[in-house]
């Protein structure tokens, strides 16, 4: 009874744990994306085209595209995965959201508690500001979590993929020479004369 009620245990602790992670990575998911959608959403909420943006949020547009090229093609060259690359992305994107509503919020709970009333007027006066820091938030963000080779190789200017074959086939040498070595040492003990065991005989 006790291994039926510990097998049944560790599969439903299995099935909660596989259910609540999909369920975190579904809304981390969700937040980035309408993070990232929001971006141009605001900067085109006149719908009056390119000419409803200012050189400043062309200039953000412009740097979140790239930064967001220089993410995927660095990682690739780093011999990532896609998937493991857009749930990089998707992480550091909703992570980088949620720790700037957790500001906004802590800012707003202490406006209420001054003033006691919480205005529409409060709000308008910082939305572009809080907009463009946010959005330039993300941007360092996501050029900060991009993968990276290591600064310093093992060798002197070697790469480390080309430097790899070399490495192995010291290697490999090694365990050869090993293995010669203790066949000439078996080849000895083989050839060496032990007295008889007295026991034997007894």
């Amino acid at each position: 009874m006790k291994s039926i009620l510990n097998t049944l245990d560790v599969l439903l602790g299995h099935l909660v744990a596989g259910g609540m992670t999909l369920v975190l990575y579904f809304c981390l998911a969700v937040v980035a994306i309408v993070s990232l959608v929001a971006i141009p959403g605001t900067f085109f909420e006149y719908a009056s085209g390119i000419s409803d943006l200012d050189l400043s949020e062309i200039g953000v547009l412009l740097l979140l595209g790239l930064v967001t090229w220089r993410f995927f093609s660095r990682g690739k060259s780093q011999y990532w995965t896609p998937w493991q690359l857009i749930c990089r992305f998707v992480h550091v994107v909703a992570v980088s959201v949620m720790v700037m509503a957790f500001i906004l919020f802590g800012v707003m709970v202490r406006v209420l508690w001054m003033q006691g009333t919480l205005q529409l007027s409060d709000f308008a006066r910082a939305q572009e500001l809080v907009t463009f820091a946010a959005n330039l938030i993300i941007i360092i963000t996501v050029y900060a979590a991009t993968p990276l080779p290591p600064v310093f190789n093992k060798g002197k200017g070697r790469d480390p993929v080309a430097s790899a074959e070399p490495d192995m086939v010291d290697s490999v040498d090694d365990l050869n020479r090993t293995a010669d070595n203790a066949g000439g040492v078996l080849s000895k003990l083989k050839s060496l004369n032990f007295p008889q065991n007295p026991w034997k005989n007894a």
